[in-house]
C-alpha cells in the first residue's frame, strides 16, 4: 500500500480558506452537510486538506 504524503501547511492560505466557507453557495452548503455527516457511504470528509 503507497504511503499518503499530506502537502505541508501553508499559514498565507488560512484567510483564503476562510473567505471560500463564508462565501458557500447553498449547493456548497448542502453537500458538506451530508459529507460531514458521513452519509455519503461512510466516508469522511475533511475541508481544505489535500492528500496526495
Amino acid at each position: 500500500m503507497k504511503k499518503r504524503k499530506i502537502i505541508p501547511y501553508n499559514p498565507k492560505l488560512k484567510e483564503l480558506a476562510r473567505q471560500l466557507r463564508n462565501k458557500a453557495t447553498k449547493a456548497e452548503i448542502i453537500l458538506w452537510l451530508k459529507l460531514k455527516g458521513k452519509q455519503i457511504y461512510g466516508y469522511d470528509f475533511h475541508r481544505q486538506k489535500l492528500y496526495c
